[in-house]
C-alpha cells in the first residue's frame, strides 16, 4: 500500500482533536457532539482516501460521511447562531439523510462503481455513483445543496448584519466562524459543479487534504470561550444588550465562570462597575432575567453552590459557618435566611436527611 503523507497526517490529528474536544467541551454538548461527529466523519473520509476505495460499500459509507460532516458543520453554525435550531431544519437534514442513504443502497447493484475506481478520492462527486437514468435522484441531491448552502447564507448573514459593538467575543468568533466554514463551502460548491458537468474529474488530492486540515484545525484552535462550562454559545444571547452596554455574556462570564457571588463584599455598585455600566442598568437586567434584586440573586447562587458543598463528602470535616463563609455568605444569619426561602429548611435538617438516605 503506497503511503500518502497528506492523508495520514489528518488521520492523526482526527485522532487528537477527536480526544481534545472530548476532554475539553464539558457541558455544551450540542457543540461538542457536531464537533466530534464532524472530525469522525473526516475520519472516515481521509481512511478510504488513504487506503483507497474497493466496493461498492465503500462507496456508499463515503458519502453517508460526507452527508454526516455537511449535516454537523450546519447545526454547529446555526447553533452559534441563533439560540434554537428550527426543528423544520434538523428533519430535513435527517430526512435528506435517510433519503439519499436508501436510495444508494436500493440502487447497490447498479451503481457505476467502475466509472470513480481511478479517482484519487470520492469525497467531491456527487450524484455520478448513479447510472445516468437516475436523473431523478440527482436533482434531489442539487436541490438539496442548494437549500443548504440556502441556510447557510442566511445564518452566516444574520450574523454579520447584527450590531457587535459591545460585544467582546464578536471578533474572535467572526474571524473562525469564517475559517470554519471555508472547507464546508467548498464541498458544497465542488458538489454543484459535478452534477452540473462542470468538472467530470476529482480535483487533485491536496486539495481535499486542505479540506480537511482546515477543517480540523478549525475545530482545534476554536476560541477558547466556547470550552467554558458557563459560556453561552447561540449569538444572539452573547449580544443581548439591556441597556446601552450591558451584556448578557459579560454578566455571565463575571458571575458564572469567575464566580463573583463567591465574593462577600459583592453589591450592586461594585457589579455595575465591574461591568461598566450603571446601577440602573444592572437592576433592570437582573429584573427582567431573574425576576429579583441582586441581594436574592447572589444569596440565592451562594445557596445553590453550598448545596454542592454539602453533597461533597471531603466537606464533611468542615462545619456549615466554614462552608457558608466559603459560600460568600457574609453572615450566619443571611445563610439561614436565604437557605430557608431558596431551599426550605436548614442546613443542619439538610445534612441529617442526607445521613439517612
Amino acid at each position: 500500500m503506497e503511503f500518502k503523507p497528506l492523508y495520514y497526517s489528518c488521520l492523526v490529528l482526527c485522532v487528537i482533536i477527536f480526544f481534545e474536544v472530548l476532554i475539553n467541551i464539558r457541558k455544551n454538548s450540542l457543540l461538542k457532539v457536531c464537533f466530534l461527529v464532524i472530525v469522525a466523519s473526516l475520519f472516515v473520509m481521509n481512511y478510504f482516501s488513504y487506503n483507497d476505495v474497493s466496493n461498492r460499500a465503500q462507496l456508499i459509507l463515503i458519502k453517508i460521511s460526507r452527508g454526516v460532516y455537511l449535516t454537523s458543520v450546519l447545526m454547529a453554525i446555526i447553533h452559534l447562531i441563533s439560540p434554537k435550531i428550527p426543528r423544520w431544519i434538523v428533519w430535513l437534514c435527517v430526512g435528506a439523510l435517510v433519503f439519499f442513504t436508501g436510495a444508494r443502497i436500493y440502487n447497490y447493484n447498479i451503481i457505476d462503481f467502475e466509472q470513480h475506481a481511478h479517482n484519487a478520492n470520492l469525497i467531491f462527486s456527487s450524484g455520478k455513483e448513479f447510472y445516468s437514468t437516475q436523473y431523478f435522484i440527482r436533482a434531489m441531491i442539487f436541490m438539496m445543496i442548494v437549500m443548504v448552502c440556502g441556510i447557510t447564507s442566511y445564518y452566516y448573514h444574520r450574523f454579520l448584519k447584527k450590531p457587535h459593538k459591545n460585544n467582546i467575543y464578536y471578533k474572535q468568533l467572526s474571524v473562525w466562524i469564517t475559517f470554519f466554514i471555508a472547507p464546508y463551502i467548498l464541498l458544497i460548491v465542488f458538489g454543484m459543479l459535478w452534477i452540473l458537468n462542470i468538472i467530470q474529474e476529482t480535483p487533485a488530492t491536496y486539495l481535499f487534504s486542505f479540506f480537511s486540515l482546515t477543517s480540523l484545525l478549525a475545530i482545534l484552535f476554536r476560541p477558547k470561550f466556547l470550552n467554558r462550562a458557563q459560556a453561552t454559545l447561540a449569538f444572539l444571547p452573547i449580544q443581548k444588550m439591556v441597556g446601552p452596554s450591558l451584556s448578557s455574556q459579560l454578566f455571565n462570564n463575571l458571575m458564572f465562570h469567575d464566580f463573583y457571588y463567591l465574593q462577600k463584599d459583592a453589591s450592586l455598585a461594585q457589579l455595575a462597575e465591574k461591568l461598566q455600566t450603571t446601577e440602573t442598568n444592572v437592576r433592570e437586567y437582573l429584573q427582567q432575567e431573574y425576576g429579583m434584586g441582586i441581594n436574592d440573586f447572589l444569596n440565592k447562587q451562594r445557596i445553590t453552590y453550598l448545596l454542592q458543598l454539602l453533597n461533597d463528602p471531603e466537606n464533611r470535616r468542615f462545619t456549615i459557618e466554614h462552608l457558608s463563609q466559603k459560600a460568600g455568605f457574609p453572615s450566619r444569619s443571611t445563610m439561614y435566611r436565604a437557605f430557608a426561602k431558596f431551599h426550605g429548611g436548614n442546613p443542619s435538617d439538610y445534612l441529617e436527611k442526607m445521613h439517612y438516605a
